[in-house]
């Protein structure tokens, strides 16, 4: 019986269960597949006897030594430490961007409008996910009922059911025109601005009824 008919042999002979968790450093020929990363097959009577087939033994150097290393430490292979790095970097970010919008969007002085039927424009790339709040946009054209809003490199956020927009509460007025931090809001003549009676200090909009004509 050949090499390689007793490797056949001895991988189809290894039961198929899940395996421990745990990433490999090496890449077998042959049997990469079934035993990558499997630390619970190291020692073991059938690893012996795979060894064996191939010409080593467990633990001897060779081109088919196992090494694993547990989920606990990052692969030197391929960059696990940098790879952590990078994820702690960005959850830091998300987790400051995350305050960032909660305090201007949620808890600050706001301006909210309802949404009905509206036509938007926006960029994909430049959206953020708010937790259960819904989505951030910083460019955006949307045009409703009351009126107009223009974004460039602002924060607006839209509610998860698409029926509300909240931007931070404008900085000045000129007649019909608003104007907030990186966006423009040019209101349509039925539309006003109210207190907001849930939030002191923030508004809402409301539309003025339509004039009934004889």
């Amino acid at each position: 019986m050949g090499t390689r008919t007793m490797v056949v042999q001895a991988v189809e002979a290894i039961p198929r269960v899940p395996p421990p968790r745990c990433r490999s450093t090496a890449v077998w020929p042959v049997v990469a597949m079934p035993l990558r990363a499997c630390a619970a097959f190291a020692g073991s009577e059938r690893y012996t006897f795979l060894g064996s087939a191939l010409g080593t033994r467990p633990g001897a150097p060779g081109p088919f030594d196992l090494a694993v290393i547990p989920d606990t430490e990052p692969s030197p292979l391929y960059g696990g430490a940098a790879i952590d790095r990078e994820e702690a970097s960005r959850s830091a970010r998300q987790a400051a961007r995350d305050a960032l919008f909660h305090a201007e969007l949620v808890v600050g002085r706001t301006l909210r409008m309802p949404l009905r039927r509206f036509n938007i424009t926006y960029k994909p790339a430049d959206v953020d996910h708010f937790d259960s709040y819904g989505s951030v946009y910083h460019h955006l054209k949307l045009n409703a009922a009351w009126g107009t809003i223009v974004v460039s490199h602002g924060n607006v956020l839209i509610n998860r059911n698409f029926s509300e927009l909240t931007v931070a509460a404008p900085s000045r007025r000129s007649g019909a025109t608003l104007h907030g931090k990186g966006w423009v809001l040019k209101l349509s003549p039925r539309a006003k601005i109210v207190a907001d009676p849930k939030r002191p200090g923030s508004y809402i909009i409301r539309m003025r009824p339509t004039a009934v004509t004889k």
